[in-house]
């Protein structure tokens, strides 16, 4: 059973008058008053404090935000009192809402509301649940549009809220919400998500197998449709390949080796110093990599010094021109101030004495000392940018030195290279271009062996995520279990038809053939009449009446321990809505059904807020008259 909201008191502040104050009780309050009384105004300062994240002058209209400056609400909900308060004239609270003293910003406050109503969290799909930020959690300001029926909204239930934001609301009042959202769908549509992902990831990499292996189709051991025991076997039979190739051209070389006399010392010496030379050549180039990346790195902090002592100089420039800038107006009445006058001691405009220095050269001074540090720490930058130079014009010269090196080693290489050559069999050269192929397409099927154990690492993945989802789903089957709407249904059928019923007590206002129809599904709330959706059926007036009722059925769940409806109702009502007539009874017909519901409540822990014309004789309800017409 969830607490019920009472609204007791309501409070507005303004800097030239004093506060003005309104209280209400539990059950039926009228607020009455002429036109231009400030009904409305009054309703839409309690909106404002409970959560609306519009400015103050786009919920309230200018003249009221100018004109006052904070609201403060005083609530019950169940044993406890807590002021809400909005203070839109202090800096920085503009979209902080007040609850007890403690500024919040609109999640804690619906955090708070939520918690103090024993409402569950309720996160579900606005939209297409695969969508991108589809998923959405349900705020206060969403069931309170439930609550509050504005003058300018009387063309439907809840104007312009989404389906989906309905669906919800209607799940929570009805104490369904934690059966119909339970935390594992959400994680479901999530799963899914991913598994949608990771087999279009898949397919991808499956199209990409076939057109490689349609390039290795000559290859008979590979296949059109390659696996991994295809692979393996592949590869294995390469590499033998390989290795037959190798001891082939070996027995080559060895009789070759035969027929080469080159001078072993020579031969053996030259090849040392060409090790020694490009190892040399390697390091060195290692080492000027490093002094470039440094060098960058020092460059790129010199420019951002430099951009903030740019910065400084400019401040410094400005702060000289500005400084002669005297104040001429008040700040405060903008009267004329004589910014000649001689004053010792003391400010030409606030006339407040001098016991400091002046604040502008003692901000001069310490922008001069932040450039002066700046200048310092450039000149270091440079001299580690000059050290990095000459060392890499170093690292350069010995470059050119081993490169001089490598080539002269190469001219005495060139005869020993030739002498070898000619006495070398083709089939020595055929047989290292060959092994050269084998490695190439070793290479090339260990990468589509990798590829094959990723396609199957995903099917892994999405198996898993399956059997997840089968877990969810079990999980979500069981929170659902018991989830009826037939009850629900029922009882908002029939708070409607009461009320319409109600409404011809006296003579037929209301077309007795137009009762309304509730059905409640799994993704959807239907209300209809003659098996049509209702606005189909009803015109203008009988619209008012309609709406009305669902204001009113509502309200009736607050009987039933378990429905989440907190019992409150606030209604404006538009300029005409009674029968056309100008008597000061001619609204009460309207009022009359929840003041019998009043009559008839053995405990009146709900309450409803009704701002019109005058509303004589309804001497059930509280009575708040407003006199004073805003000129």
């Amino acid at each position: 059973m969830t607490a019920k909201l009472i609204i007791k008191k309501v409070k507005r502040f303004a800097a030239d008058i004093p506060a003005e104050e309104i209280d209400f009780e539990p059950g039926v309050n009228v607020l009455v008053g002429p036109r231009n009384a400030g009904k409305t105004t009054w309703l839409r300062l309690i909106d404002h404090a409970f959560g609306d994240p519009d400015t103050a002058i786009k919920a309230l209209g200018a003249p009221i935000a100018e004109k006052y400056d904070a609201v403060e609400v005083t609530i019950n909900i169940g044993d406890a009192d807590h002021v809400i308060g909005r203070n839109w004239k202090e800096k920085n609270a503009k979209t902080k809402i007040v609850i007890n003293g403690q500024s919040l910003d609109v999640k804690e406050f619906n955090d708070f509301i939520f918690q103090k109503l024993g409402w569950p969290q309720i996160v579900y799909a606005s939209g297409d649940p695969y969508a991108e930020r589809a998923w959405k959690q349900l705020g206060f300001r969403g069931p309170f549009r439930h609550m509050f029926r504005q003058a300018r909204f009387w063309g439907d239930f809840v104007e312009q809220q989404p389906g989906a934001d309905f669906y919800a609301c209607m799940m929570l009042f009805l104490g369904l919400a934690e059966k119909r959202y339970p935390p594992e769908h959400g994680d479901i549509v999530k799963a899914n998500k991913e598994i949608e992902r990771l087999t279009y990831k898949k397919e991808n990499m499956v199209e990409m197998l076939t057109q490689v292996s349609h390039r290795l189709g000559s290859a008979k051991d590979v296949g059109n449709t390659p696996t991994i025991e295809t692979l393996d076997k592949a590869i294995t039979h390469y590499q033998n390949e390989m290795v037959r190739i190798s001891e082939t051209n070996k027995v080559l070389l060895l009789t070759t080796a035969k027929n080469v006399e080159p001078a072993p010392d020579l031969s053996d010496s030259l090849q040392k110093q060409w090790t020694e030379a490009s190892n040399k050549r390697t390091v060195l180039k290692t080492d000027t990599e490093r002094n470039r990346e440094r060098w960058r790195e020092i460059e790129s902090y010199r420019r951002g010094v430099s951009q903030e002592r740019e910065r400084l100089e400019r401040t410094l420039a400005a702060g000289e021109l500005l400084v002669g800038i005297k104040i001429t107006h008040c700040p405060a009445c903008d009267q004329t101030v004589d910014a000649n006058l001689d004053l010792e001691d003391q400010c030409y405009l606030c006339h407040q004495p001098h016991y400091v220095e002046d604040a502008t050269k003692i901000n001069t001074r310490r922008l001069e000392f932040e450039k002066a540090q700046l200048e310092e720490e450039l000149s270091e930058i440079a001299g580690m940018a000059n050290i990095l130079e000459t060392q890499y014009t170093q690292l350069m010269e010995q470059t050119r030195a081993v490169d001089i090196e490598l080539q002269d080693i190469s001219r005495k290489l060139a005869p020993l290279r030739t002498a070898v050559a000619a006495v070398m069999p083709v089939e020595v050269t055929l047989a290292d271009r060959a092994i050269g192929a084998l490695g190439e397409r070793i290479k090339l099927l260990e990468g589509l062996k990798d590829s094959l154990q990723q396609r199957d690492n995903i099917n892994q993945e999405i198996t898993e995520l399956e059997e997840q989802i089968t877990l969810l789903r079990t999980k979500v089957t069981a929170a659902g279990e018991g989830l009826s709407f037939t009850i629900p249904a029922q009882r908002l059928t029939d708070g409607f038809n009461s009320y319409l019923n109600a409404l011809n007590k006296e003579f037929e206002r209301y077309d007795k053939a137009l009762h309304g129809n509730v059905k409640i599904t799994k993704s959807d709330v239907k209300v209809t009449i003659q098996d049509l959706p209702w606005q189909h059926k009803l015109g203008d007036t009988n619209t008012g009446y309609f709406v009305l009722a669902y204001n009113y059925a509502l309200l009736k769940l607050s009987q039933y321990p378990e429905y989440l409806y907190p019992g409150l109702e606030i209604i404006d009502f538009p300029m005409t809505f009674a029968d056309g007539k100008e008597t000061e009874d001619a609204e009460n017909y309207l009022i009359e059904p929840f003041c019998d519901l009043q009559k008839l409540s053995d405990k009146v822990n709900w309450q409803v807020i009704v701002a019109g014309r005058s509303f004589k004789d309804l001497n059930i309800a509280h009575r708040i008259e407003l006199h004073e017409t805003w000129k």
